[in-house]
């Protein structure tokens, strides 16, 4: 017998919303584009946690209104390729360290084809697998508490193993865009 789980009127999407919106209102003022940048990595963050929560599986047939809306994972990955801030540049980069499902790794694969050919060969000189792996686990364990919500995923269930990170990397380095 499937469990049925009490969440509020539009579930975890909205709880990724929500973090999303407030994030950036108590934010330090390091100014308007910075906070931007680190309140959509949240989001992206937040929003992979919760769908790979047992919790999530059943909320789109509780609510229709719960998996309607924009993807955090696709507008945060958006804003990052939009952005000529250079920390926009590095968090799209770091996306790597992310599980992403079809829809999200094509949606990198182009904002990264898109990036400056200098600052991807940067980035990917400057890149180290098992930090990549390591920041994406701290990730999960901060986005967990900030949520206080019981959530079953685990960094596991959201981040890359070290090994595949690497791989990913060793392969954007062998692209014939980076001139391998």
């Amino acid at each position: 017998m499937i469990k049925k789980i009490s969440l509020p009127l539009f579930g975890l999407a909205v709880l990724s919303a929500g973090i999303y919106l407030s994030a950036g209102a108590v934010a330090a003022e390091s100014g308007r584009p910075e906070r931007d940048l680190n309140t959509a990595e949240e989001a992206l963050i937040t929003s992979l946690l919760a769908h790979r929560s047992s919790q999530a599986k059943y909320i789109c047939v509780q609510n229709n209104y719960a998996c309607l809306g924009v993807d955090p994972v696709e507008s945060s990955m958006a804003l990052f390729s939009a952005s000529q801030d250079q920390s926009a540049k590095e968090k799209l980069f770091s996306a790597i360290r992310f599980k992403l499902d079809a829809g999200a790794a094509e949606d990198f694969s182009c904002y990264i084809s898109l990036m400056n050919q200098n600052d991807l060969k940067r980035l990917i000189s400057n890149s180290n697998s098992h930090s990549l792996m390591k920041r994406c686990q701290e990730d999960v364990r901060r986005a967990k508490k900030r949520i206080g919500y019981p959530l079953s995923a685990e960094a596991s269930d959201v981040c890359q193993s070290e090994e595949k990170i690497k791989v990913a990397i060793e392969n954007l380095a062998s692209s014939p865009r980076c001139g391998a």
